[in-house]
């Protein structure tokens, strides 16, 4: 691990203590090994500082009060000294030669190298062999188009080159939905950087019912609040193509939306979800409906009756690819 290494690998640390020396063996077992971890206890209150700590200079430990996964990684890629930059979470686990793969796939025009990951559960147990569908593989060359359609980047098989990350800011520290690095990927195709997918397993994403992305009503709002920051930096340059697919990916979110927080009893702000939908597809004949029923009081008991009639049913969020 020299001063000046290829990779500087991002661990962000919060109350990780159940999977942390998983999560580190997995990366000092790659078969690359010019790169240095980068960890950064993001406020835990359980354990993971004396974890870090116990690898001596094998990790490269920082500490924060908790403000959470974006500003954490954002604290750890200032610190990070790497040309490119990979990340692992605190519960996830990489192939053993997934740098070594990776590395030696390096176009000198790759800004981002991805690829695919398997699920897995609290006790490693396999739950999903891939994230991406088989009917829907990613592209090799990853396009903004496709990214906001259905995100095919999953940060733990990642590496980016560091002067891609600093052109457009790093992360959204005020991102607090789980879908900070969803806004990263596109901000990077946004600004014309080059994302390439490689087809193949190098990490494994775990599941154990305390990850962000579980909570699929939070997520949505996450991919809603990406999208639309997207929008406001880059919407002006975007393709027709492209910019359609914003249009119906924005009301596809809005439309779930309003039926989960109308599901949670959050009926003053179904309408303006609803509404919202409309206004980024105007001739969906499904939003009509609901636009109407929710937005005056005294018909909100027509909902049932709307819903049967339009058929509704729930997405989750897709961004990460876990379809929980």
């Amino acid at each position: 691990m020299s001063a000046s290494p290829a990779v500087s690998v991002i661990v962000p640390v919060y109350n990780g203590e159940r999977f942390l020396r998983q999560t580190l063996d997995s990366i000092l077992a790659q078969t690359f090994h010019d790169y240095e971890i980068v960890a950064v206890d993001d406020g835990s209150s359980d354990g993971s500082r004396a974890i870090l700590e116990s690898y001596g200079d094998r990790v490269r430990v920082f500490t924060q009060k908790n403000l959470g996964a974006p500003s954490a990684r954002n604290r750890a890629i200032g610190e990070a000294r790497g040309q490119w930059i990979a990340f692992l979470d605190h519960d996830d686990t990489w192939e053993p030669d997934k740098l070594e793969f990776q590395m030696s796939a390096a176009r000198p025009d790759d800004d981002l190298i991805h690829a695919e990951a398997r699920v897995i559960d609290g006790s490693g147990a396999i739950i999903k062999y891939a994230f991406s569908h088989p009917d829907d593989p990613p592209e090799t060359q990853t396009r903004l188009e496709r990214v906001i359609r259905h995100n095919p980047i999953y940060v733990l098989t990642t590496i980016v080159r560091r002067d891609a990350i600093e052109k457009v800011g790093r992360l959204d520290p005020n991102d607090r939905f789980g879908t900070d690095e969803y806004l990263l990927w596109m901000r990077l195709l946004a600004s014309g950087c080059k994302a390439r997918y490689l087809d193949r397993i190098v990490a494994s994403y775990r599941v154990h019912g305390q990850n962000a992305s579980g909570h699929h009503t939070r997520m949505i709002y996450g991919e809603l609040y990406a999208l639309e920051a997207l929008w406001a930096e880059f919407g002006r340059t975007f393709s027709p193509s492209v910019a359609r697919a914003f249009h119906a990916k924005i009301h596809q979110l809005y439309y779930s939306y309003g039926w989960r927080l109308l599901d949670d009893g959050r009926n003053g702000e179904v309408g303006a979800c609803f509404r919202a939908a409309l206004r980024h597809k105007p001739l969906s004949w499904k939003s009509w409906p609901c636009a109407a029923a929710s937005s005056v009081p005294g018909a909100r008991w027509l909902m049932p009756s709307v819903r049967r009639l339009v058929g509704e049913g729930h997405i989750v969020s897709e961004q990460n690819g876990w379809y929980g």
